[in-house]
């Protein structure tokens, strides 16, 4: 995550795939902060399943270090990045009905998941 945080993305990758051990019941904030760092580097589609792939793992444990909704944000702008509307949208709805209510410093975020929910639709 230091890489990542210093904008080094491609050692970010490199490191935090070596960190895995189980996509789906290792520790959920590794797929996390690789997914973010996939998405930084333009590679939607290969976040896609590496976020998708924590929220199919438990929520003890290991599933305990980043939050189900902040799984379903990352993938919402995964499959929007990879031009998968629909599916960002399932996603974002997820995140509109978690933060309805959110705290104030929420606030930005939800606006965002309730606009990509709202945006598929209005779709014909």
């Amino acid at each position: 995550m230091i890489f990542a945080r210093a904008a080094q993305y491609e050692a970010a990758v490199r490191e935090l795939r070596a960190a895995v051990y189980s996509p789906t019941y290792g520790y959920t904030r590794i797929n996390y902060e690789l997914g973010r760092s996939l998405l930084a580097l333009g590679r939607a589609a290969e976040a896609v399943p590496v976020v998708r792939a924590a929220l199919h793992g438990g929520i003890e444990g290991s599933g305990l270090y980043v939050t189900r909704t902040e799984l379903h944000e990352l993938l919402a702008q995964a499959f929007a990045a990879a031009g998968a509307r629909d599916s960002a949208a399932a996603h974002w709805a997820v995140v509109e009905r978690a933060w309805r209510g959110a705290d104030p410093a929420l606030q930005a975020r939800y606006e965002t998941a309730r606009s990509g929910a709202l945006a598929a639709r209005s779709r014909p």
